[in-house]
Formats: C-alpha cells, structure tokens, sequence
C-alpha cells in the first residue's frame, strides 16, 4: 500500500540541501580519511550494506530506503489488480496488505513518534520489501541506522507475536549468526540520498508505480527475467527484455560522428526513423549525443530497439520508468556483454568501440547468412540446371542415335516419347530446343554474376542483360505451351497404351483381374455398376491372404455381375460346386447350355452371411467338437477356419447346383446377379466366389474340372 504521509516541496528541499551539500564539497577529504572509511563502502560490497563514504547519516537529509524480508518471503500482502488499468480504478494495480503487513506499515508510519527528527514523507508497502521516504529534519545523536535498527527490532517483536511459527524457524536458521542479519527483514538496508532537483518527484512516482511494475514482471516473466550467457553473434551477453527481437531479419545499427553537421544529423534521424517503422530494429549503444536523440526518438514512437550497456545486471536486476513499459510491449531488448559492477564508471574510449562493434556484428550476421544462403541457392540451382542440361543432352543424342523402338535407357521408348516424334515431331524439336536455351542461359548467368563477384569478369551492361533476358523469355515462351502440348498427348498415348494392355473381351481393369481371369478361363457376360472391380483376395475361408476369387459390388445395390465358363459335356447328370459368400439376397450360382442361355436350367442361392460366420465357419467349429473322429490334417485344418477374422470368420459356405443333361452338348456355368436371368429381384451389395468344380454324378469316369 502506498502512503503519503506529509506532501512536502522537492525544490525547497533541494534548495536547503543544495547549501549544505556546497559547505561539504569545501572540505577537502584526505587520502588517509578515505582509507580508513573505505572498508565501510568498498566498492564491491552489495547494495544493501554499502554506505556513502563522504555522508554525514546524522545530519538534515532527504533518503529513499528499502528493506526486504528474510529470503524474499512474501509476508506483507499480495499485489492484484490489471496492469493495463490506471488510478484512481479499483482494478488498477494495488497490493492487499496481510494483517502483519498492516503492522509493519503501522510502525513505520509512527518511526516520527519516538526519533522527531526523522519524518516519513512516504511508504510503499510490497509484498516482500517495502520503500520509505523518509526526511531528517535536524543534526540526529546517532546516525540513520540505528534509527532503523530500533524500527527492525520493533518489527521482530511483531513478527514473533502474530507469526510465531514463522518466527522461530528464521531464529533456529539464524541463531549462530549475527543479529544484524535480523528476523523479519534481512541485513541491511539500501538507501538512496536526495543530490539533485527533480529527485523527490521521481521517487514519489517510483514508489506509487511500483505495484504496476510488480504485476507486469509476473504477466511477463519472460520479459523481465535476466537471461545469462545469451550468445549472438559469436558474443554472450546478459540480456533484458524480448530476445526475439534478435531473430528479426532486418537490423540497423545507429552510429552517429560527435562532427555531424545539423543538416546531416536530421537526414540521419529521418533514414533511421523511417526504417525503423518498416519493421528494422535500432542497434546500438546510444553514446554519442546524436545516438542517444536518435533512440530516444525512435524509443518515443514506439519501435523496436536494442540496446548495449556496459554494466550488467545483478540476478533481481530490472528495467525501470518507461523502459520497463517499452519490455513489456516486447519493443525493447538490453544487453549487457560484461558483469555487473558496483562501481560508477565513467565508460572508457575501448569499450565505446568495443560497444559499436558488437552493435555493427549483431546488425551484420544476419547479412553475412543472407548472402551465404543466396550464394548456396545460386550454387544449387546452378547445380541442378547442369544437371538438367546435361540430362537433356543426353537424351536427345541417345534419341537421335539408338532405334526408335529400343528399350534401352535415354531412348524415345523408355522416355514415353515415341509416339510424339512419329505423330508431333516438330512439337518435340521445338521443345527440346527451348528446354535447352532456358537451362543454357540461367547457367551462363549465374558463372558470370559469381566471377564478376571475385573480379574475375567485368559486370553485364545493361544491353546484355536485356537480350539475354529477351531470349530466355522467348525460351520460356516455347517450352511452356510445347510442354503442356507433349503432356496432352503423352496423356492420350499412355491411357490408350493402357487400354491395350489392360483390355479383357472389352473392358479396362486391372492386370491382377485381367490375369485372374484368363487363367480361370472366364467369360463376362454382364459387369454394369461393378466400380470396376472384378477380382480380389484377401479374405478367404483358410486364411490364404494371396487367394484370389471372383468378386465385385456396389454399395447402392445396383450391381448386375454374370461370369460364365463352358465345357463340352456327354448326356448325363452333373454337380456343379463352389465356395461362395454374399451380402444380401440375389447372387446365384447356374448351370445351363446354349439352347437355354436366356435362363438357368438350374441354379442355387448363395448364403447371405455377409463377411461374419458362414457354413463353412458352422462345419469347422462343430468338427472340433468331435476331435476323435477326424484325421489330424481335417483338424487342423478346421482350427486354421476358424482363427480367421479373429474368430468370426468370412461368411464362405459351400454352394451346389445339379443339372441334367440329356444330349451331347455344352455346359455353361458361373455366378449371375442379373434379375432378368435369375428370376430375382433382390439387389445384392456384393459378392465372392471361387473353386469351381463339375463332375458327373452317373458316370464315374467323366473327367472333372
């Protein structure tokens, strides 16, 4: 919580202190006297315990303080509210004291009570620290730190009487060291002197912004937290704020001569600014008078900046005022290439130039991998077109030199361009001869731009480079509407090629279906709305994965399938058997002769078990419950039936028909599912059969097949 106990004038108070800091400066302090207070405020001790070597501590002074808790532990509140949102809102960032953060803030508020020389001007409370300003009046007996060790000690007997368990695990981890390492609040304190006009006011701001600040490190973590050995550009750095602004493509390094004149100084300004806003990052380490106007500027718009230091950052180190703003809309990273130092500084010559080296690296990496990734792509491209060319040399040597008709590589039959140069010959030539000149002159172009580079060659003028870019656009214009021609009829002559291979009694389909057919020695009579399937594998009764069998579907049920053998036959009576399966109704196995061909002299239904279970699946599984009557090969046999489709089988059943034949004559057989030869209408999805077999059942030397 922030509190403003007595609203006092900076500039009196710094008009009063300014006389008493001239009466000091007069008082010359000698070697010896420095020695002996400098063990007291050496220059590598930590803030909390470093002390102004030529401060009186008793004497009217205006001091900012802070004070943390033991371990940072976050006993006085919390802090809430939306970082986004402005007083006097009750959604702005606030912190909610916790009831020992009220009783801290009470003692502080009250030190005036018991030291009246001492005035706290103003309080913020946060939720592991707190910030006082605070104002001695008049000449104190003992210096400021006993004052605000008689304050810790009030806030221990606090700590102990509200938080008791809290306080006697810091005292048992304390209790062999000093008691200036306190209970409540660590060793120390850190305390800022008021030097100059303007100092109040900022302090004041400082600490009634510090919630904000609180809120927006813990929205953006990120953002705020320091980065160790954050290497760039070969160098590593400690880093504050949004690193991806390294990984932007463009950066500009801002430099700036002490001897630039006005004029060149806003042309400068201008360039800088106007790249800036078309998305360039501002490098540098702002030294000069121009480089710190130029990023001030470019930091008062709003665009993205790096910027060097050359101190570092502690491990709580973070950005303050309007660059903490800047790190949270991610428009602002700080690096810092050394370690952190106490000391103040003035910046030698070697490290400004060490600064804008780093600057210039850090701006010139991302050319250096630009210009080596457009030199590989050169070098590839150039690569892949002699390539191309020679590919093409060769090819059209092999093609003038070897048979049209010869099978060998790089010729017009291997290549598919046969036809084209019997039918379209000038569309070839005229092809061939602007696929080369479209290789030829990118390749001449990128050897000549390369050596030019290196100073091997003079540079293209202007007129060269218009007529070579003349004629390979007129290569360009040849080789595309050529090429989409020779692709047309490259296209009509592989499809009919295709139809001529894959022709079967005048249907396209499949080699494998193709195959399967002529081997089984089918005939289709009928294949309407089969999706041009006609055989498969895959799921037969025995499990043979590679088992091919007649099949063919459609989902719609508006298959109409008819595959027919035929064998010549003596009078008689035959059985005609197969292994079938079937979705739905509607799928019959045949027999007639040619007299009859318009209708089935007998015909049977084909089982409807889908692809689950079938007869042939019934018959395995009742075999295995009679295991003594079968042979070992039957048993496993019926095992291996039954293991497929993890145990539910295929739907195969075994499909018979008988059919008498009275006269010498042909016996036509197969599979149909056309309503106006089987007499039904039913609309089958789909259907498999396969393992035909005929033999006589009055006359026992028949042959089968």
């Amino acid at each position: 919580m922030f509190t403003v106990k007595q609203q006092l004038d900076g500039s009196f108070l710094w008009s009063q202190q300014k006389k008493m800091y001239l009466c000091i400066s007069k008082k010359h302090m000698d070697r010896d006297t420095f020695e002996k207070q400098k063990p007291f405020a050496g220059p590598k001790k930590p803030s909390m315990i470093r002390r102004s070597v030529d401060n009186d501590y008793t004497a009217r002074r205006m001091y900012m303080v802070t004070m943390v808790t033991e371990g940072r532990k976050p006993l006085f509140g919390y802090v809430a509210g939306n970082s986004m949102v402005m007083e006097p809102s009750t959604e702005a960032p606030h912190i909610v004291l916790s009831p020992l953060g009220m009783a801290i803030e009470e003692i502080w508020l009250t030190i005036g009570n018991y030291h009246s020389e001492v005035k706290v001007v103003a309080l913020q409370m946060m939720p592991d620290h707190l910030h006082a300003i605070l104002f001695v009046r008049e000449k104190m007996e003992k210096p400021l730190g006993k004052v605000l060790l008689g304050v810790k000690q009030a806030c221990n007997q606090t700590f102990r009487a509200m938080l008791p368990a809290e306080y006697v695990a810091v005292a048992q981890q304390y209790a062999r060291q000093s008691r200036d390492n306190g209970l409540l609040f660590a060793k120390g304190f850190n305390d800022q002197i008021l030097l100059r006009e303007g100092q109040l006011e900022n302090w004041l701001n400082y600490l009634r912004d510090n919630p904000r600040r609180l809120l927006m490190k813990r929205e953006n973590p990120e953002l705020f937290r320091v980065q160790r050995g954050l290497t760039y550009a070969g160098i590593s750095f400690s880093a504050i704020g949004n690193r991806f602004l390294l990984q932007r493509p463009l950066k500009l390094q801002v430099q700036c001569s002490r001897s630039l004149s006005e004029a060149d100084f806003q042309a400068r300004l201008a360039s800088c600014l106007q790249a800036a806003r078309q998305g360039a990052v501002l490098v540098s380490p702002a030294i000069s008078k121009g480089e710190k106007a130029i990023m001030r500027a470019a930091f008062d718009e709003g665009l993205p900046l790096i910027y060097l230091q050359e101190n570092g950052f502690t491990d709580l180190a973070k950005s303050g005022g309007k660059r903490m703003d800047a790190c949270a809309r991610g428009q602002l990273l700080i690096l810092a290439p050394w370690e952190h130092h106490n000391e103040r500084l003035t910046i030698k010559r070697e490290q400004c130039l060490r600064l804008n080296e780093m600057a210039r690296a850090i701006c010139s990496i991302i050319l250096k991998i630009g210009f080596g990734i457009v030199v590989f792509i050169l070098a590839l491209s150039c690569l892949a077109m002699i390539a191309g060319l020679i590919f093409l040399v060769v090819a059209i040597v092999s093609a003038l030199v070897l048979p049209l008709s010869a099978d060998m590589p790089f010729s017009l039959e291997a290549m598919g361009l046969a036809e084209i140069y019997q039918n379209h010959t000038w569309v070839l030539v005229v092809f061939a001869i602007a696929l080369l000149l479209l290789l030829v002159i990118p390749v001449y172009a990128i050897i000549h731009l390369v050596l030019s580079l290196v100073g091997k060659v003079q540079p293209m003028g202007m007129t060269q480079r218009i007529v070579w870019l003349v004629l390979w656009l007129i290569a360009l214009c040849g080789v595309v509407p050529t090429g989409i021609m020779m692709g047309t009829y490259h296209d009509e002559y592989r499809q009919q090629r295709y139809k001529e291979t894959h022709m079967f009694q005048g249907t396209v389909m499949s080699s494998f279906d193709k195959h399967y057919l002529q081997r089984q020695g089918w005939t289709l009579l009928k294949h309407e709305n089969c999706n041009g399937s006609y055989v498969n594998d895959g799921e037969y009764f025995t499990g043979d994965r590679s088992y091919a069998y007649l099949d063919a579907g459609n989902r719609d049920g508006e298959m109409i399938y008819q595959a027919e053998k035929r064998m010549p036959v003596e009078p008689g009576t035959y059985r005609i058997s197969c292994h079938a399966r079937a979705q739905w109704d509607g799928v019959w196995i045949y027999a007639t002769t040619p007299s009859s061909a318009d209708k089935p002299l007998a015909q049977t239904r084909v089982p409807a078990f889908g692809n689950k279970g079938g007869e042939i699946w019934e018959q395995a599984r009742n075999l295995l419950d009679s295991e003594d009557k079968v042979t070992p090969s039957e048993l496993q046999r019926a095992r291996n039936i039954l293991a497929v489709n993890d145990g539910e089988g295929y739907g195969w059943s075994k499909v018979e028909v008988t059919v008498q034949i009275v006269q010498k004559d042909t016996l036509c057989y197969g599979v149909s599912t056309d309503p106006e030869f089987t007499g039904d209408t039913s609309h089958p999805e789909w259907f498999s059969a396969c393992d035909f077999r005929v033999e006589p059942v009055d006359k026992k030397d028949h042959p089968k097949k």
